[in-house]
């Protein structure tokens, strides 16, 4: 696989900021497996988050009390994207680019998608658990992206969307329909019956939604998404959120914020901090308030929060750096927080 498509799943594992503050092609090198070359509705008056950062004048979210962080995987490979089945049983998750399952009570997981097929990310569930969206980046460098439905009882595979544009994020529709997806500087919605995809959002020439990640609220009403530099390092990304059906984009966030999971009852939004301190911050929608559930120390970065079905656990990836200059080995694994 090109380099360039190694970046753009680095890219997502990790997201922009993370690659802005390391040598992108020495971590590279050193991958392992690594291919060459609601709740009823929303709070209609959501507050906009602004918990500052370090220099800014303003406190950071206090540390919330918690146990030990569960690890459900381990190694020196690349294991992100978690996502909790449906019924809260299993977690489909990206290793070296393959997506694979997981019992969510601990266990020896299992791979769902071939090697030498591409590089396989972001899986997401459908509601009824029944499949498993993925997007597959061509071994090419100039192939197509696709999206795939993953039937990992029955180990069927189908496309429904073929794209020369980078794809990142998916998040399947509550009613299970419809995918939404993020591509470069469009957000779209993808109609499974018709094949057809609408553009929800699209961002200006100098921004980019690809690595920001992608949430619908639990009743079908709300997009929410990220919208960040197209260069890394300028400026950060911040949250947003956009009517399903149509509409004008609000600010959830000022100060940094990405990757975002709500609450199966729609009141608590996990997302990524960006800014220093960075970590996963959780924020109560309704009065605004937010906490640290896990906060990023020396070489260990926090990715990709998702909430189990009963919305008491967080699924996290948990990316650690090692060594300097061409030298540095990017591995990830997955932990709980309860």
């Amino acid at each position: 696989m090109a380099g360039g498509r190694i970046g753009q799943a680095l890219g997502l594992l990790g997201g922009l900021a993370l690659l802005a503050a390391v040598h992108l092609e020495g971590a590279v090198r050193t991958v392992a497996g690594a291919p060459a070359g609601v709740f009823g509705a929303f709070p209609a008056a959501a507050p906009v988050a602004n918990p500052g950062a370090a220099g800014e004048g303003n406190p950071a979210p206090p540390l919330r009390p918690a146990g030990k962080p569960r690890s459900l995987t381990q190694g020196t490979g690349l294991d992100g994207f978690p996502d909790w089945s449906p019924d809260g049983r299993q977690i489909a998750f990206m290793r070296d680019g393959r997506i694979w399952l997981l019992p969510a009570a601990g266990g020896e997981p299992r791979p769902i998608t071939g090697a030498g097929r591409g590089w396989d990310v972001a899986p997401a569930w459908s509601p009824d658990g029944r499949r498993i969206a993925v997007v597959r980046l061509d071994p090419e460098e100039e192939g197509p992206t696709r999206v795939v439905l993953v039937d990992p009882a029955a180990g069927r595979e189908e496309e429904v969307l073929s794209t020369r544009e980078p794809v990142g994020y998916l998040a399947w529709a509550p009613h299970g329909g419809a995918i939404a997806y993020t591509a470069g500087s469009r957000l779209e919605v993808l109609e499974l019956e018709s094949r057809r995809a609408r553009i929800l959002v699209r961002v200006g020439p100098e921004e980019d939604l690809l690595a920001g990640g992608l949430a619908w609220s639990p009743d079908g009403q709300w997009l929410l998404y990220a919208v960040g530099p197209r260069r890394p390092g300028v400026g950060r990304y911040n949250l947003f959120r956009v009517p399903a059906a149509g509409g004008t984009p609000e600010a959830l966030t000022q100060d940094g914020g990405l990757m975002p999971a709500l609450a199966p009852d729609g009141r608590r939004l996990a997302y990524r901090r960006p800014a220093s301190p960075a970590g996963i911050v959780v924020m109560d929608l309704v009065t605004g308030t937010s906490a640290f559930w896990a906060q990023d120390s020396g070489g260990v970065r926090h990715f990709h929060p998702r909430w189990s079905p009963d919305g008491q656990r967080l699924a996290l990836s948990r990316l650690s750096l090692q060594g300097k200059g061409g030298n540095v080995h990017l591995s990830s694994h997955l932990v709980v927080l309860q």
